[in-house]
């Protein structure tokens, strides 16, 4: 009597997990936030030496680690072509962020420094931001191509 409209291979059988994408960028945002807040931090010379610095150096590993994680689970829960989207995402965005990466650390060596917060790169946080953005356009990008 309460047969769904959709057949069951086309039908999604897990309700879509909205809680775990939210999580997915809350862990990537406090991962790029504790970066630059740390960077700050270790260049403020009211910071003692020792295992305070190393504390606040080491302090974004663990967003960062839990990002990862959340993002391998995340990418499990889906289907198989969801699967092969995300990962066309992933390296698009891998392999950008490499060709990027070079392209600025050469823009710099070369004397062209564009501001004095970039004269010394990016930097983890930068890096990590524009991975996350590539990622992003990656996605939309394969979601166009399947449709």
């Amino acid at each position: 009597m309460n047969e769904p409209l959709l057949p069951d291979s086309v039908r999604h059988r897990i309700r879509y997990p909205f809680l775990g994408d939210v999580q997915l960028n809350v862990w990537a945002i406090l991962a790029v936030g504790l970066a630059i807040a740390a960077r700050w931090s270790l260049r403020q010379p009211w910071l003692p030496e020792g295992t305070a610095r190393w504390a606040i150096a080491l302090l974004p590993l663990l967003p960062s680690y839990l990002y990862a994680n959340r993002l391998v689970r995340w990418t499990i829960s889906h289907d198989e072509m969801q699967r092969r989207i995300l990962l066309e995402a992933l390296v698009f965005a891998a392999m950008w962020t490499v060709f990027l990466r070079m392209a600025f650390d050469l823009y710099l060596a070369a004397g062209g420094a564009m501001s004095h917060r970039l004269r010394f790169g990016l930097g983890v946080e930068g890096t990590f931001a524009v991975m996350c953005f590539l990622y992003v356009v990656g996605c939309v990008i394969a979601n166009r191509r399947y449709q």
